[in-house]
Protein backbone atom coordinates (compact mmCIF):
# COMPACT_ATOMS: atom_id res chain seq x y z
CA UNK A 1 0.00 0.00 0.00
CA UNK A 2 1.10 3.82 -0.56
CA UNK A 3 4.26 2.85 -2.33
CA UNK A 4 5.99 4.69 -5.72
CA UNK A 5 5.96 3.17 -8.74
CA UNK A 6 8.83 2.82 -10.08
CA UNK A 7 8.52 4.19 -13.65
CA UNK A 8 5.03 6.38 -13.08
CA UNK A 9 6.09 7.88 -9.33
CA UNK A 10 3.11 8.78 -6.96
CA UNK A 11 0.16 9.26 -9.68
CA UNK A 12 -0.87 5.57 -9.22
CA UNK A 13 -0.79 6.47 -5.45
CA UNK A 14 -3.47 9.36 -5.36
CA UNK A 15 -6.23 6.86 -6.07
CA UNK A 16 -5.17 4.86 -2.46
CA UNK A 17 -5.06 8.04 -0.82
CA UNK A 18 -8.11 9.52 -1.71
CA UNK A 19 -9.72 6.25 -0.98
CA UNK A 20 -8.52 6.09 2.97
CA UNK A 21 -11.58 5.91 5.30
CA UNK A 22 -12.55 6.99 8.94
CA UNK A 23 -10.72 3.91 10.23
CA UNK A 24 -8.01 3.48 8.38
CA UNK A 25 -7.36 7.03 8.82
CA UNK A 26 -6.71 6.14 12.70
CA UNK A 27 -5.00 3.50 12.68
CA UNK A 28 -0.68 4.11 13.16
CA UNK A 29 0.20 2.25 10.23
CA UNK A 30 -1.79 4.68 8.01
CA UNK A 31 0.72 7.17 9.25
CA UNK A 32 3.45 4.94 9.40
CA UNK A 33 2.78 4.51 5.51
CA UNK A 34 1.86 7.89 4.62
CA UNK A 35 5.05 9.09 6.42
CA UNK A 36 7.59 6.71 4.46
CA UNK A 37 5.65 7.77 0.94
CA UNK A 38 6.60 11.59 1.74
CA UNK A 39 10.24 10.86 2.76
CA UNK A 40 10.85 9.29 -0.85
CA UNK A 41 8.62 12.37 -2.66
CA UNK A 42 10.76 14.77 -1.11
CA UNK A 43 13.80 12.94 -1.36
CA UNK A 44 13.29 12.57 -5.39
CA UNK A 45 12.98 16.41 -5.10
CA UNK A 46 10.27 16.68 -7.48
CA UNK A 47 8.07 19.51 -7.18
CA UNK A 48 4.92 17.99 -9.18
CA UNK A 49 4.80 15.00 -7.30
CA UNK A 50 4.89 16.71 -3.66
CA UNK A 51 2.51 18.86 -5.47
CA UNK A 52 0.39 16.22 -6.42
CA UNK A 53 0.39 14.30 -3.10
CA UNK A 54 -0.10 17.06 -0.46
CA UNK A 55 -3.43 18.15 -2.48
CA UNK A 56 -4.50 14.71 -2.00
CA UNK A 57 -3.44 14.88 1.62
CA UNK A 58 -5.64 18.54 1.76
CA UNK A 59 -8.81 16.91 0.03
CA UNK A 60 -8.49 14.03 3.16
CA UNK A 61 -8.52 16.42 5.49
CA UNK A 62 -11.26 18.13 4.95
CA UNK A 63 -13.37 15.14 4.73
CA UNK A 64 -12.02 14.09 8.17
CA UNK A 65 -12.07 17.71 9.30
CA UNK A 66 -13.98 16.07 13.04
CA UNK A 67 -10.61 14.59 14.04
CA UNK A 68 -9.04 17.69 14.47
CA UNK A 69 -10.63 17.10 17.98
CA UNK A 70 -11.70 13.82 18.10
CA UNK A 71 -7.80 12.01 16.72
CA UNK A 72 -5.65 15.57 17.37
CA UNK A 73 -2.22 13.52 17.46
CA UNK A 74 -2.74 11.87 13.71
CA UNK A 75 -4.18 15.12 12.37
CA UNK A 76 -1.04 17.03 13.55
CA UNK A 77 0.76 14.26 12.13
CA UNK A 78 -1.19 14.32 8.81
CA UNK A 79 -0.46 18.32 8.88
CA UNK A 80 3.46 18.10 9.28
CA UNK A 81 3.10 15.80 6.07
CA UNK A 82 1.69 18.35 4.23
CA UNK A 83 3.92 21.36 4.80
CA UNK A 84 6.70 19.02 4.39
CA UNK A 85 5.77 18.11 0.71
CA UNK A 86 4.67 22.14 0.18
CA UNK A 87 8.23 22.46 1.06
CA UNK A 88 9.41 20.12 -1.72
CA UNK A 89 6.69 21.53 -3.91
CA UNK A 90 8.02 25.02 -3.11
CA UNK A 91 9.12 26.14 -7.04
CA UNK A 92 5.78 25.64 -8.26
CA UNK A 93 2.61 26.39 -5.47
CA UNK A 94 0.75 29.65 -5.22
CA UNK A 95 2.30 32.05 -3.82
CA UNK A 96 -0.03 32.44 -1.29
CA UNK A 97 0.90 29.00 -0.31
CA UNK A 98 4.69 30.25 -0.28
CA UNK A 99 3.51 33.04 1.76
CA UNK A 100 2.07 30.79 4.27
CA UNK A 101 4.73 28.51 4.76
CA UNK A 102 7.03 31.17 5.23
CA UNK A 103 4.76 32.89 7.76
CA UNK A 104 3.76 29.84 9.54
CA UNK A 105 6.05 26.90 9.10
CA UNK A 106 10.00 28.86 8.75
CA UNK A 107 11.39 27.56 12.26
CA UNK A 108 10.15 23.69 10.96
CA UNK A 109 12.37 24.43 7.75
CA UNK A 110 15.24 25.97 9.64
CA UNK A 111 15.04 22.76 12.18
CA UNK A 112 15.02 20.34 9.27
CA UNK A 113 18.21 21.94 7.32
CA UNK A 114 15.60 22.42 4.50
CA UNK A 115 17.59 24.63 2.04
CA UNK A 116 15.60 27.99 1.38
CA UNK A 117 17.86 29.45 -0.65
CA UNK A 118 17.81 27.29 -2.93
CA UNK A 119 14.42 27.21 -2.98
CA UNK A 120 14.33 30.91 -3.12
CA UNK A 121 16.85 30.48 -6.14
CA UNK A 122 14.51 28.51 -8.21
CA UNK A 123 10.92 29.79 -7.66
CA UNK A 124 12.61 33.61 -8.46
CA UNK A 125 13.91 31.97 -11.46
CA UNK A 126 11.23 30.25 -12.75
CA UNK A 127 8.59 33.27 -12.06
CA UNK A 128 11.47 35.42 -13.60
CA UNK A 129 10.80 37.64 -10.78
CA UNK A 130 13.34 40.64 -10.64
CA UNK A 131 16.80 40.48 -8.78
CA UNK A 132 16.72 43.70 -7.41
CA UNK A 133 13.29 44.98 -6.90
CA UNK A 134 11.03 41.90 -8.18
CA UNK A 135 7.47 42.48 -6.94
CA UNK A 136 7.55 38.52 -4.89
CA UNK A 137 10.82 39.58 -3.29
CA UNK A 138 8.82 42.30 -1.82
CA UNK A 139 6.19 40.00 -0.35
CA UNK A 140 8.31 37.55 0.61
CA UNK A 141 10.04 40.17 2.84
CA UNK A 142 6.87 41.28 4.39
CA UNK A 143 5.58 37.92 4.86
CA UNK A 144 9.17 36.48 6.99
CA UNK A 145 8.44 40.25 9.09
CA UNK A 146 4.93 38.84 10.19
CA UNK A 147 6.39 35.82 11.21
CA UNK A 148 4.92 34.93 14.84
CA UNK A 149 6.88 31.92 15.44
CA UNK A 150 9.38 32.49 19.11
CA UNK A 151 13.09 32.80 18.47
CA UNK A 152 14.41 32.52 21.94
CA UNK A 153 12.29 33.36 25.27
CA UNK A 154 13.11 36.92 26.48
CA UNK A 155 11.51 39.59 25.15
CA UNK A 156 12.90 42.24 22.47
CA UNK A 157 13.72 45.67 23.83
CA UNK A 158 13.38 47.45 20.32
CA UNK A 159 13.12 50.83 19.67
CA UNK A 160 13.88 54.71 21.60
CA UNK A 161 11.68 54.25 24.10
CA UNK A 162 12.97 50.46 24.92
CA UNK A 163 9.39 48.85 24.51
CA UNK A 164 9.36 44.75 24.94
CA UNK A 165 7.87 43.08 22.29
CA UNK A 166 7.58 39.14 22.29
CA UNK A 167 10.61 37.28 20.50
CA UNK A 168 9.05 36.36 16.97
CA UNK A 169 10.85 35.87 14.34
CA UNK A 170 9.21 38.85 12.51
CA UNK A 171 10.32 41.05 15.43
CA UNK A 172 13.60 39.60 15.55
CA UNK A 173 14.36 40.71 11.46
CA UNK A 174 12.76 44.54 12.90
CA UNK A 175 15.62 44.15 14.85
CA UNK A 176 17.96 43.22 12.54
CA UNK A 177 16.78 45.78 10.26
CA UNK A 178 16.73 48.80 12.55
CA UNK A 179 20.51 47.87 13.91
CA UNK A 180 22.01 49.67 11.07
CA UNK A 181 21.20 52.75 8.98
CA UNK A 182 18.96 53.00 6.45
CA UNK A 183 19.88 51.52 3.13
CA UNK A 184 22.92 49.34 4.49
CA UNK A 185 23.35 46.66 2.36
CA UNK A 186 23.99 43.34 4.48
CA UNK A 187 26.22 40.11 3.91
CA UNK A 188 27.54 37.61 6.27
CA UNK A 189 30.25 40.24 7.74
CA UNK A 190 26.79 42.41 9.07
CA UNK A 191 25.24 39.46 10.49
CA UNK A 192 28.20 38.73 12.36
CA UNK A 193 28.27 42.31 13.40
CA UNK A 194 24.60 42.08 14.53
CA UNK A 195 25.02 38.89 17.35
CA UNK A 196 28.53 40.46 18.88
CA UNK A 197 27.24 43.96 19.14
CA UNK A 198 23.29 43.88 19.07
CA UNK A 199 21.98 44.05 22.42
CA UNK A 200 19.03 41.24 22.01
CA UNK A 201 20.91 38.96 20.38
CA UNK A 202 23.49 39.11 22.65
CA UNK A 203 21.68 37.41 24.94
CA UNK A 204 20.28 34.60 22.72
CA UNK A 205 21.56 30.51 23.68
CA UNK A 206 23.79 28.75 21.42
CA UNK A 207 20.68 26.69 19.88
CA UNK A 208 18.73 29.72 19.32
CA UNK A 209 21.23 32.23 17.50
CA UNK A 210 21.87 29.34 14.94
CA UNK A 211 18.30 29.50 13.93
CA UNK A 212 17.89 33.32 13.84
CA UNK A 213 21.15 33.40 11.62
CA UNK A 214 19.88 31.15 9.12
CA UNK A 215 16.65 33.09 9.34
CA UNK A 216 18.36 36.36 8.97
CA UNK A 217 20.42 34.48 5.84
CA UNK A 218 17.23 33.85 3.96
CA UNK A 219 16.09 37.70 4.75
CA UNK A 220 19.36 39.00 3.60
CA UNK A 221 19.11 36.86 0.78
CA UNK A 222 15.55 38.38 -0.12
CA UNK A 223 16.73 41.46 0.42
CA UNK A 224 19.57 42.18 -0.54
CA UNK A 225 19.92 39.17 -3.63
CA UNK A 226 23.64 40.88 -5.41
CA UNK A 227 25.48 40.43 -2.34
CA UNK A 228 24.03 36.93 -1.40
CA UNK A 229 24.85 35.35 -5.12
CA UNK A 230 27.96 36.99 -4.36
CA UNK A 231 29.00 35.74 -1.20
CA UNK A 232 27.72 32.24 -2.75
CA UNK A 233 29.72 32.43 -5.82
CA UNK A 234 32.98 32.74 -3.86
CA UNK A 235 32.46 30.03 -1.80
CA UNK A 236 31.72 27.49 -4.57
CA UNK A 237 34.52 28.89 -6.34
CA UNK A 238 36.48 28.34 -2.97
CA UNK A 239 34.79 24.54 -2.22
CA UNK A 240 34.75 22.86 -5.79
CA UNK A 241 33.24 19.52 -4.92
CA UNK A 242 34.53 16.55 -6.31
CA UNK A 243 32.52 14.14 -9.00
CA UNK A 244 30.51 11.45 -7.98
CA UNK A 245 31.96 8.44 -9.15
CA UNK A 246 30.20 6.01 -12.21
CA UNK A 247 27.53 4.19 -10.46
CA UNK A 248 27.51 0.38 -11.50
CA UNK A 249 24.51 -1.05 -13.71
CA UNK A 250 22.40 -3.98 -12.26
CA UNK A 251 22.79 -6.45 -14.54
CA UNK A 252 19.83 -6.56 -17.50
CA UNK A 253 16.66 -9.04 -17.76
CA UNK A 254 16.07 -9.35 -13.91
CA UNK A 255 12.29 -8.86 -14.00
CA UNK A 256 10.97 -6.10 -11.54
CA UNK A 257 14.15 -6.91 -8.94
CA UNK A 258 15.89 -5.50 -11.63
CA UNK A 259 13.98 -2.47 -12.60
CA UNK A 260 13.95 -1.11 -9.17
CA UNK A 261 17.33 -1.50 -8.16
CA UNK A 262 18.22 0.28 -11.61
CA UNK A 263 15.61 2.90 -11.05
CA UNK A 264 16.88 3.79 -7.34
CA UNK A 265 20.38 4.01 -8.95
CA UNK A 266 19.49 6.49 -11.20
CA UNK A 267 17.30 7.82 -8.68
CA UNK A 268 20.09 8.69 -6.53
CA UNK A 269 22.12 9.55 -9.23
CA UNK A 270 20.05 12.43 -10.67
CA UNK A 271 19.04 13.70 -7.09
CA UNK A 272 22.09 14.55 -5.86
CA UNK A 273 23.59 15.74 -8.81
CA UNK A 274 20.66 18.32 -9.71
CA UNK A 275 21.16 19.74 -6.70
CA UNK A 276 25.23 20.06 -7.57
CA UNK A 277 24.54 21.60 -11.03
CA UNK A 278 21.79 24.01 -9.02
CA UNK A 279 24.53 25.29 -7.48
CA UNK A 280 26.64 25.84 -10.19
CA UNK A 281 23.95 27.56 -12.79
CA UNK A 282 22.61 29.54 -9.98
CA UNK A 283 19.31 29.27 -11.61
CA UNK A 284 20.05 30.85 -14.80
CA UNK A 285 19.09 28.90 -18.15
CA UNK A 286 22.43 30.02 -20.01
CA UNK A 287 24.87 29.05 -16.95
CA UNK A 288 23.23 25.11 -16.40
CA UNK A 289 22.84 24.92 -20.40
CA UNK A 290 26.96 25.55 -20.04
CA UNK A 291 27.42 23.38 -17.70
CA UNK A 292 26.08 20.62 -20.09
CA UNK A 293 27.66 21.98 -23.01
CA UNK A 294 31.34 21.91 -21.27
CA UNK A 295 31.17 18.24 -20.29
CA UNK A 296 29.44 17.04 -22.90
CA UNK A 297 32.74 18.32 -24.84
CA UNK A 298 35.30 18.64 -23.21
CA UNK A 299 38.47 20.60 -23.91
CA UNK A 300 41.47 18.37 -24.63
CA UNK A 301 42.93 16.65 -21.97
CA UNK A 302 40.17 16.97 -19.99
CA UNK A 303 36.95 14.52 -19.31
CA UNK A 304 33.70 14.55 -19.16
CA UNK A 305 31.65 14.36 -15.94
CA UNK A 306 28.81 12.17 -16.10
CA UNK A 307 26.88 13.44 -13.33
CA UNK A 308 26.93 16.70 -13.92
CA UNK A 309 25.65 15.89 -17.42
CA UNK A 310 23.00 13.90 -15.80
CA UNK A 311 22.35 16.88 -12.78
CA UNK A 312 21.82 19.53 -15.87
CA UNK A 313 19.18 17.50 -17.68
CA UNK A 314 17.34 17.47 -14.63
CA UNK A 315 17.98 20.79 -13.84
CA UNK A 316 16.93 22.21 -17.35
CA UNK A 317 14.03 19.48 -17.57
CA UNK A 318 12.28 21.05 -13.95
CA UNK A 319 13.17 24.70 -15.10
CA UNK A 320 11.28 24.00 -18.10
CA UNK A 321 14.34 24.65 -20.14
CA UNK A 322 14.79 21.29 -21.98
CA UNK A 323 12.31 22.20 -25.06
CA UNK A 324 14.11 25.69 -24.92
CA UNK A 325 17.41 24.34 -25.32
CA UNK A 326 16.81 22.66 -28.61
CA UNK A 327 14.38 25.89 -29.80
CA UNK A 328 16.54 28.16 -29.47
CA UNK A 329 20.07 28.51 -31.41
CA UNK A 330 22.72 27.90 -28.62
CA UNK A 331 26.12 25.62 -28.84
CA UNK A 332 24.09 22.00 -27.56
CA UNK A 333 21.80 22.23 -30.12
CA UNK A 334 24.65 23.64 -32.50
CA UNK A 335 26.43 20.15 -31.64
CA UNK A 336 23.61 18.10 -32.02
CA UNK A 337 22.63 19.98 -35.72
CA UNK A 338 25.65 19.02 -36.95
CA UNK A 339 26.03 15.61 -35.58
CA UNK A 340 22.37 14.50 -37.79
CA UNK A 341 24.17 16.24 -40.73
CA UNK A 342 27.12 14.23 -40.27
CA UNK A 343 25.93 10.91 -39.54
CA UNK A 344 22.14 11.10 -39.37
CA UNK A 345 19.94 9.72 -42.00
CA UNK A 346 19.31 12.43 -44.57
CA UNK A 347 15.90 13.33 -43.55
CA UNK A 348 16.68 13.65 -39.86
CA UNK A 349 18.81 16.98 -39.65
CA UNK A 350 15.53 18.88 -42.04
CA UNK A 351 13.37 17.43 -39.85
CA UNK A 352 14.58 18.42 -37.01
CA UNK A 353 14.60 21.83 -38.36
CA UNK A 354 11.20 22.01 -38.97
CA UNK A 355 9.89 20.39 -35.32
CA UNK A 356 13.16 20.60 -32.77
CA UNK A 357 10.74 20.59 -30.01
CA UNK A 358 8.80 17.67 -30.82
CA UNK A 359 8.86 14.14 -28.71
CA UNK A 360 10.77 12.26 -31.32
CA UNK A 361 13.54 15.25 -31.69
CA UNK A 362 13.71 15.38 -28.16
CA UNK A 363 14.13 11.32 -27.75
CA UNK A 364 16.87 12.02 -30.58
CA UNK A 365 18.45 14.57 -28.76
CA UNK A 366 18.79 12.17 -25.47
CA UNK A 367 20.32 9.40 -27.39
CA UNK A 368 22.44 11.87 -28.84
CA UNK A 369 23.84 13.21 -25.39
CA UNK A 370 23.54 9.36 -23.20
CA UNK A 371 24.39 7.13 -25.91
CA UNK A 372 26.78 8.82 -28.31
CA UNK A 373 28.40 11.35 -26.32
CA UNK A 374 28.19 9.83 -22.26
CA UNK A 375 28.33 6.02 -23.73
CA UNK A 376 25.91 4.52 -22.03
CA UNK A 377 24.00 1.47 -23.10
CA UNK A 378 20.75 1.60 -25.08
CA UNK A 379 18.79 0.28 -21.88
CA UNK A 380 20.58 2.25 -19.33
CA UNK A 381 20.41 5.91 -21.54
CA UNK A 382 16.17 4.92 -21.88
CA UNK A 383 15.81 4.30 -18.31
CA UNK A 384 17.09 8.07 -17.64
CA UNK A 385 14.79 9.36 -20.68
CA UNK A 386 11.94 7.69 -18.59
CA UNK A 387 12.79 9.65 -15.64
CA UNK A 388 13.15 12.80 -17.84
CA UNK A 389 10.08 12.28 -19.54
CA UNK A 390 7.86 12.38 -16.03
CA UNK A 391 9.33 14.88 -15.23
CA UNK A 392 8.48 16.78 -18.11
CA UNK A 393 4.97 15.35 -17.84
CA UNK A 394 4.39 16.63 -13.98
CA UNK A 395 5.46 19.96 -15.73
CA UNK A 396 2.32 19.78 -18.05
CA UNK A 397 4.02 18.15 -21.05
CA UNK A 398 2.48 14.72 -20.69
CA UNK A 399 3.27 13.72 -24.56
CA UNK A 400 7.02 13.28 -23.67
CA UNK A 401 5.99 11.04 -21.66
CA UNK A 402 6.64 8.01 -23.43
CA UNK A 403 9.88 8.45 -25.51
CA UNK A 404 10.76 5.03 -23.40
CA UNK A 405 9.59 3.02 -21.07
CA UNK A 406 10.27 -0.38 -19.41
CA UNK A 407 9.69 -4.06 -21.08
CA UNK A 408 8.68 -6.58 -19.02
CA UNK A 409 9.61 -9.57 -20.99
CA UNK A 410 13.14 -8.21 -21.40
CA UNK A 411 13.50 -6.55 -18.22
CA UNK A 412 15.41 -3.68 -20.06
CA UNK A 413 14.49 -0.11 -20.48
CA UNK A 414 13.73 0.84 -24.47
CA UNK A 415 13.15 3.16 -26.64
CA UNK A 416 10.26 4.44 -28.45
CA UNK A 417 11.60 5.91 -31.34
Amino acid sequence: MLELHPIFGVTPVLDEVSRIDATNFRDPATIKALTALVDRVVEEAEPGEAQDLFRALEELLKKFSQFEIEAPDEYAQAQGLIVRLKFAAFAVIKTEEVEELLEKHLLSAVKDDINLIGLLTERFSAFEDGVAHGAMRKRLMQTLQNNSEPVGSDPLVVGSGLQAKPPTAGDWLKDYDQFFPAFTMRGSLERLRYFNEGTNARRLNPQDRQILLKIMEVYDFIRFPTVALKERRIISASASPASLPPRAIPPQGQGLAGLKELVEIFNNELISTAKRVNEIGQGEFSKTARVLYDNLFPLPGASHDRALVLGALVVLARQGWLLKLLEEQNPVREQFEKYLRQEGRPEEAPAFALAPTSPVSLGKFLRFVLVRRMRMNESEAAAVAVRLGNILKQNGKPEYFDMAYYDQQSGMFRWKL
